[in-house]
Formats: structure tokens, C-alpha cells, sequence
């Protein structure tokens, strides 16, 4: 489903806890979600504040669009819910990689580690069972 261009100005003035609410509830309902990866098809790291390592995720393609050139990637890629959670998230635990979630432009999305994203993602699903 594309978004509208009132949908993205709407949702992106939202403070980063409430894209964070958005972005649960989006990602819960359709089950993908999207990241950035590079040139290598690996996905793009970057570092917080304190030097930890943290990769961004979007709800949707039209967000990570927004952030494909700052963040230095080359392509957005679709991720199924349950890969992520079974697969990548096996991933940022034995890295100790943080999920950077929805971040607009240049700033910072609402950063959790893998156990807050999990916790949270899982209870947004048992809403749709």
C-alpha cells in the first residue's frame, strides 16, 4: 500500500516514542518490515552516541526512502516479521546491536535493544491473533 504524502508529513512530526508506537503497529499488522542494506547486500551499521552499533528499521518503503542517502546505503530491502525475529535478531544479540526504529531524515528513531523490540513487537501481535 503506498502511503500519501499528507500520511508521511503526518506521521514523520511524530516524537520518536510515538513513530516507535506507529512503526510497532504497522510492523504487527503486515508482517514485513524495511532496513537499508549496501552495496555488499550486508546492512548498513551505524554507530549511537556511545559507539554502540545499531541498525534502522521503517514500517514502510517510503520511509527508509527518506533516509537511503544519509544513512549510506544503496537499496531498502523488505524483511518478513518472523525472519526477523528468528533470524536477525539471533544476529543482533550475539553483536550486541541495538534497532534504531524509524528514525526521519538525518535524526534518530526510538533506539531499543533486541529484548525491548521483541517484548514490544510480541505484544503488538497478540493483538492481531
Amino acid at each position: 500500500m503506498k502511503l500519501t504524502d499528507k500520511e508521511i508529513s503526518s506521521v514523520i512530526k511524530l516524537s520518536p516514542l510515538d513513530r516507535y508506537k506507529h512503526a510497532l503497529k504497522n510492523i504487527a499488522g503486515q508482517g514485513y518490515l524495511y532496513s537499508i542494506i549496501d552495496e555488499n547486500d550486508d546492512y548498513v551499521i551505524m554507530g549511537t552516541y556511545d559507539a554502540q552499533p545499531m541498525v534502522s528499521i521503517w514500517p514502510a518503503k517510503e520511509y527508509a526512502s527518506r533516509c537511503i542517502d544519509t544513512f549510506g546505503g544503496t537499496h531498502i530491502v523488505e524483511i518478513d516479521l518472523d525472519d526477523f525475529l528468528e533470524e536477525l535478531i539471533v544476529f543482533f544479540k550475539a553483536n550486541s546491536i541495538l534497532i534504531n526504529v524509524f528514525s526521519v531524515d538525518s535524526q534518530s528513531g526510538f533506539v531499543v535493544d533486541w529484548q525491548e523490540f521483541k517484548r514490544d513487537i510480541e505484544g503488538e501481535l497478540e493483538r492481531y491473533s
